[in-house]
């Protein structure tokens, strides 16, 4: 049995990426995931968001991503 929920969000957002010294972001990253680095720096930004319509209401979200990582099996590149 496979249960699928679709969730409809209708807003705004704004998506800004940043080059992360990688030492800065392995602070924030759980020890058991690798941290992508390229020179010593990842890529890291923030998505600011705010939904006028989906099911929980009307809100306004705010994720702060420390940058990208790789956990296999599950990572794909």
């Amino acid at each position: 049995m496979v249960l699928c929920l679709l969730l409809f969000l209708v807003g705004s957002a704004l998506y800004q990426l940043h080059l992360v010294k990688a030492s800065t972001a392995r602070a924030f990253v759980p020890p058991e995931l690798r941290l992508v680095e390229a020179f010593g720096y990842t890529l890291g930004g923030m998505f600011l968001a705010r939904y006028h319509d989906s099911p929980a209401g009307e809100f306004d979200e705010l994720v702060v991503i420390a940058g990208i990582v790789w956990n296999p099996p599950t990572s794909c590149a």
